[in-house]
């Protein structure tokens, strides 16, 4: 069995671990628990919250709700746990058997995950890619929230596993999606994935340094022709969008430079202000209402001011801007290819009606 950085076989449990001195957790094992208990433990109630988001867990399944995840059909619902490693993969490529299978394992740490590991099988000449290469283009900073992973460790990995391993292999499978059959095609996508990784943090950085910030760099990166015409380099999971931004937040962290906004009043305490500055609550319902055409992603920006400053001025019983309120995410959530920006969006929907918005 193989997942996430980690073999399992009948009396052996193997974990990725960067180098023998690389200190114990305070569990007495690798790093690789360490890390677990931190992304799953540490935050475990932030992340579970915000899971149920990207993921659409709420969603009924429906041509208009949940359709998969772009990485997989869903969200495994079994028990979950945590297995100790009994052997370590210590160095950058080591060789061992697992069962009886002969393994070439290749250390990938800080990719698609603090640990992880690709594994060869020379005698089958299968490559088991982790999940490090998949039909998509993964997450760089997720959603649900952990570390902002880095593309350009992550794209030279891809680019040492094709030499190392692809020119020779027959067959290619990984942790999410199915198997690529035939060295040609083999190479293809470990190299268009290769260059995927790469080009986002090369331009992002070269953006970056041009003076283009984390709240604008979405809306000016873009992936080259060659790699947007590769569906299995496209959006389905991860978005350009958001991910460009978490390569400015791995480089430059979540401040864009402006002074003004270092430090910001909660969104609860400026509502109220910027509503006193732009009218009272119905004139910004009936703007924003106005620009639904137009301006699509402004618009609940407008109606989040009027409905965090309590409708300011608006009727009893007037649930126009609760409409309007419901109706952005459904709009611009409708247009996004990343399964999880799109549930986002529809799951922030649902959250509005249970609360009572449809009132």
């Amino acid at each position: 069995m193989v997942g996430e950085g980690v073999v399992i076989g009948d009396s052996v449990i193997v974990f990725s671990q960067v180098r023998p001195q690389e200190p114990k957790d305070w569990f007495g094992y690798g790093r690789p628990v360490e890390f677990t208990v931190s992304e799953n433990v540490y935050a475990g109630n932030a992340m579970n919250r915000r899971l149920f988001y990207q993921y659409g867990l709420l969603l009924p399944a429906s041509p208009h709700g949940y359709v998969g995840q772009g990485l997989g059909q869903a969200v495994s619902a079994g028990a979950t746990g945590l297995f100790a490693p009994t052997r370590s993969v210590e160095k950058d490529i080591d060789e061992f058997e697992v069962d009886g299978v002969r393994m070439i394992f290749q250390n990938t740490p800080n990719t698609e995950a603090p640990r992880e590991m690709n594994t060869y099988i020379p005698d089958m000449k299968a490559l088991w890619m982790a999940e490090n290469v998949i039909a998509s283009l993964h997450n760089i900073y997720t959603m649900r929230g952990a570390q902002v992973r880095d593309p350009l460790r992550w794209s030279k990995y891809i680019g040492k596993a094709l030499y190392r391993f692809g020119v020779e292999a027959d067959v290619m499978f990984a942790s999410h999606h199915w198997p690529r059959w035939g060295n040609d095609r083999i190479q293809e996508v470990l190299r268009a994935q290769r260059d995927l990784y790469a080009h986002m943090n090369n331009q992002v950085l070269h953006l970056a340094n041009q003076g283009v910030t984390i709240n604008e760099i979405h809306n000016i990166y873009q992936m080259p022709k060659s790699l947007q015409e590769k569906w299995y380099c496209r959006g389905y999971h991860g978005s350009p969008e958001h991910k460009s931004r978490g390569v400015v937040q791995r480089y430059l962290g979540f401040w864009d430079g402006n002074p003004t906004t270092l430090i910001p009043l909660s969104p609860s305490a400026s509502a109220p202000l910027y509503v006193e500055m732009m009218g009272v609550g119905e004139r910004i319902i009936d703007r924003a209402g106005a620009q639904r055409s137009s301006q699509p992603r402004f618009g609940p920006r407008g109606d989040g001011y009027a409905r965090r400053a309590s409708w300011s001025g608006l009727p009893d019983g007037d649930h126009r801007g609760r409409c309007v309120i419901r109706d952005r995410p459904l709009q611009v959530g409708g247009v996004r290819r990343a399964r999880g920006a799109h549930y986002w969006h529809q799951e922030a929907d649902l959250s509005l009606a249970v609360a009572g918005a449809t009132t």
